[in-house]
């Protein structure tokens, strides 16, 4: 099992592309959040508001996830990152029943 980490732009998009994950069945579960961020971007330093998505899915879906996201993300450079986790049993049975 893994966490798929990425930001959006705002809350609307994290929740379409939560929508869509979930829809798709490549994800069991999605936790999102606000969050401030800072980085350098066009050879200044940036501040920007944004969304965290944390994905819940199976390592083996992580490529369909990060072209979805690439796909539906508004960033031209947005973060996709897999996370691999250990989680309790119960609930990866629950998770494998939940994504394809």
């Amino acid at each position: 099992m893994i966490f798929v980490y990425t930001t959006c732009s705002n809350k609307k998009e994290a929740k379409k592309i939560s929508k869509t994950l979930l829809e798709e069945k490549l994800v069991s579960c999605v936790n999102y959040w606000d969050c401030e961020s800072m980085y350098p971007w066009g050879g200044k330093l940036t501040e920007a508001k944004e969304t965290i998505l944390l994905c819940k899915t199976e390592d083996n879906l992580f490529g369909e996830i990060r072209d979805k996201i690439q796909e539906l993300h508004s960033y031209e450079l947005p973060v996709i990152a897999s996370i691999p986790v250990e989680i309790n049993e119960e609930y990866v049975t629950w998770m494998e029943r939940q994504i394809k």
